[in-house]
């Protein structure tokens, strides 16, 4: 995750209560210094008549900052604010006091009034802000300037970065489409298409002593637990072997993989245990689909996790539960009981079909009382981006099931679930990460004007 360069700049009005104002001005910048994933550029004192801040706007242009604050500690006036949001062109944090206790029947700072008066300009400048009315020692002040932070610095850290894609979707997923440009233009997140026929070429490079080592320190990792045969077992490592070289080369951040039919019918085998192994090193999606990764991608910079790219399969209406299933392309890491991981043979090819050995990695997705977060970046009907936001607890399976699965009893009906992703077409993938980061997620919808689905 990226540090953002936040500036902080304290307003006020001589005429009210200067030595509580600059009270706050301190406390405030205790406060901010606690944050980790920011770098915090300060004005050095209470800024009080319009002629100051043209040297306030320099410092921070000199700084490159990316997120403003704006703090009333008191009335300030309001020409500061036009001219700081329209020379800094960056997200603004408009931040208040409530007024203290009164003294002597004066009002103290009259720091709510700048904020109304400020809020005000800025709507009719149609500036996007987030306006914050909390004391400065309100506990969940922290929270709430923190999503701010992890969601600005999420954004920022997508940008540039660059998904794989190999081949192209899989045939008939029309839910992999992608805008190209678009995603490029709202996220800053960058395409490399690769022939399939590359990843073929690098199988063939991948030396063998390196997949037999690399073959039997699997096994050992997952407690002999296997009963695949060792050739589709070291087609697993060359495959590992050749995505890892193809990200290093292309710079990759992320992979998007046509995992079907070309493998099975080329190769002999399938990816999905390949795809599981190299989520353990950065997000990849199945089945060609690149919205999916990039919803895996905003998962990790928010968790620093790996996420699950799963279909929801089938729900329980009594028990308000939603079955999210992979066919073995999830990464250890979210395995609940690793000594369960068990590398098993794909059963996804036609009954008979002397290839149909591939590798899964099968194994339940669930910790007990874990939050889960469903998230699904994609476009609706005109081609906007917009982001599902789901929230549930993960609960154990009541299922054996081939492959990768997680349980969620969802915090919302399921029936309203179900109607809502059918009734605004969603896509049958999803991402899961085992955090609730569903304030962050609408976090980072507000700030980039996607529209955000909660059922």
């Amino acid at each position: 995750m990226k540090k953002i360069k936040v500036g902080y700049i304290p307003l006020a009005k001589a005429s009210f209560d200067f030595e509580l104002a600059e009270e706050y001005r301190k406390k405030a910048l205790k406060l901010l210094n606690i944050f980790d994933n920011i770098e915090l550029v300060s004005s050095t004192r209470l800024i009080t008549l319009d002629s100051e801040v043209g040297n306030e706007i320099d410092m921070f242009k000199e700084k490159h900052i990316e997120l403003l604050i704006m703090h009333f500690c008191s009335f300030s006036l309001g020409a500061m604010t036009p001219s700081l949001v329209s020379n800094l062109k960056v997200p603004i944090i408009l931040l208040s006091t409530p007024e203290p206790n009164f003294n002597g029947n004066k009002l103290r700072l009259n720091s709510f009034c700048a904020l109304n008066m400020n809020s005000f300009t800025l709507h009719q400048m149609k500036i996007k802000h987030r306006s914050i009315l909390k004391s400065l020692d309100d506990i969940t002040l922290k929270d709430e300037l923190g999503k701010i932070f992890l969601a600005i610095s999420t954004l920022k850290s997508l940008k540039n970065n660059r998904v794989g894609l190999v081949g192209s979707r899989s045939p008939g997923f029309y839910t992999s489409n992608f805008n190209e440009l678009k995603l490029m233009n709202e996220l800053g997140v960058e395409v490399e298409h690769i022939d399939i026929s590359r990843v073929y070429h690098e199988i063939e490079k991948v030396d063998e002593k390196v997949v037999i080592a690399k073959s039997e320190s699997l096994i050992k990792s997952i407690n002999n637990r296997s009963n695949v045969e060792k050739k589709h077992l070291y087609n697993l490592i060359r495959m590992c072997e050749a995505f890892s070289k193809l990200a290093k080369d292309f710079r990759l951040d992320a992979f998007a993989i046509k995992c079907w039919p070309e493998f099975h019918s080329d190769f002999k085998t399938t990816p999905c245990a390949a795809i599981g192994m190299m989520n353990s090193k950065i997000p990849t999606a199945a089945e060609g689909d690149v919205y999916g990764v990039v919803t895996m991608m905003i998962q990790k910079y928010i968790t620093g996790k790996t996420s699950f790219f799963a279909d929801y399969i089938h729900s329980d209406i009594e028990k308000n539960t939603g079955v999210f299933w992979h066919c073995g392309c999830a990464s250890m890491e979210l395995a609940g009981d690793k000594s369960k991981i068990f590398l098993d043979n794909y059963r996804g090819l036609p009954k008979g079909d002397p290839n149909s050995k591939g590798c899964i990695m099968n194994f339940q997705i669930y910790e007990e009382n874990k939050r889960v977060t469903v998230n699904r970046l994609g476009p609706d009907s005109e081609g906007n981006l917009r982001l599902l936001n789901l929230t549930g607890k993960n609960v154990k399976g009541d299922y054996e099931i081939s492959g990768n699965y997680c349980q969620v009893k969802f915090d919302s009906p399921v029936e309203s679930v179900i109607k809502g992703i059918l009734d605004d077409g969603f896509e049958h993938h999803y991402s899961l990460t085992m955090n609730d980061v569903s304030d962050v997620i609408e976090e980072i919808s507000y700030w980039k004007n996607f529209k955000l689905y909660r059922y």
